[in-house]
């Protein structure tokens, strides 16, 4: 095949009215993930359907758009091609075009300009109700899938990693609701519920592996039942079902009891060991417990973390700190109206909850 530049291509594309208008409504939701990826993109992106002001607001007016491309189109397939008439309903189905676009937008979460996330973390998927050490950190799978749905009828809009990391980094925005998915620890169940609840879902999450251990040795020590962790083999096979993997240290244990030495291998150490397992070179560090202090996170920053997370509640936004950043983290007993607090309201949640 060789490329001709002076080659000219005709091309007849005919669909109808209505096809159209779904068209421009899909282009609409499409064009708000380009501006994620791509934010040096979005002021050309959203500049050329109309007033946005005015087309986000009739945009979000419930029944609306529906009823205006429901009109468009049955005239349009009822108007006679030439005359004042035709003029008038082309300019009537160019409105009608263009608050599609921005329906499209406005369910696709809006003009990605936030920085604001809610990053969520779970411990293991199954129901450990009878462990006296764990009992918290387990969730059954059908209440997991639960939370997820209801996220989405709220809705909250799932992230992936790399979009988060740009938002927090000021190199991109993110859609209205984002929210971003985390595991700690990287028990084995993940990778099945990676398969039929996550990927299924489109969401991304991230996996914090523990990459010296093979169970939850510091939950064992205080009479908790074992639990097998992800080896190298499965946290490759996570990652192909869409998650990142990150660094939960190497043996999970408190970082600001430790020594310089022992510092560096639960940080650098442990991103090494993930390189060597034929992972990608984590981004993403998440501290034993949540507990940091200054030394723990300047080891990390040496590691070449790009953001490291704990357990303080709140939202990431633009004067979050990288390396500090809040997480939810859902239990057991988060159910019905205690995890819509958590999420809708994560500070003040962490107050009244008390």
């Amino acid at each position: 095949m060789r490329f001709n530049p002076q080659a000219i291509s005709h091309q007849r594309y005919v669909v109808g009215p209505r096809q159209h208008l779904r068209q421009w409504r899909d282009a609409g939701a499409a064009d708000v993930a380009l501006a994620c990826k791509h934010p040096e993109r979005a002021s050309e992106t959203f500049a050329d359907h109309g007033h946005r002001r005015a087309g986000l607001s009739l945009a979000a007016m419930p029944g609306v758009p529906s009823l205006v491309a429901w009109t468009a189109a049955l005239l349009a397939e009822r108007a006679p091609d030439e005359g004042l008439i035709s003029r008038a309903m082309q300019r009537f189905f160019s409105f009608a075009r263009d608050l599609g676009y921005w329906q499209g937008v406005a369910k696709a979460g809006g003009i990605p300009c936030s920085r604001r996330a809610l990053v969520l973390c779970y411990h293991a998927i199954s129901d450990l109700s009878a462990d006296p050490v764990l009992a918290d950190y387990g969730i059954d799978r059908a209440t997991f899938a639960a939370q997820l749905d209801q996220l989405v009828r709220r809705g909250f809009r799932f992230v992936r990693p790399a979009e988060l990391r740009a938002a927090i980094g000021g190199r991109a925005g993110l859609p209205r609701g984002a929210v971003a998915v985390t595991f700690d620890d990287c028990y084995a169940d993940l990778l099945e519920v990676a398969r039929d609840e996550l990927q299924p879902r489109g969401i991304a999450p991230i996996a914090f592996a523990v990459t010296g251990v093979q169970s939850n040795e510091w939950d064992e020590r205080i009479g908790a039942a074992r639990m097998e962790l992800l080896d190298a083999t499965g946290l490759r096979a996570l990652r192909e079902c869409g998650a990142e993997i990150g660094c939960h240290s190497h043996s999970h244990r408190l970082l600001t009891e430790l020594g310089d030495e022992e510092l560096i291998a639960e940080t650098a150490g442990a991103a090494e060991e993930l390189e060597r397992a034929g992972l990608p070179r984590p981004a993403a560090f998440a501290y034993p417990y949540g507990v940091r202090d200054e030394r723990s996170r300047q080891a990390v920053e040496a590691a070449g973390f790009d953001v490291a997370f704990g357990l303080r509640r709140g939202f990431t936004g633009p004067g979050s700190d990288r390396l500090d950043l809040p997480r939810v983290e859902i239990l057991a007993h988060d159910a019905g109206w205690r995890f819509r607090a958590k999420t809708a309201f994560p500070r003040l949640s962490a107050w009244v909850l008390r």
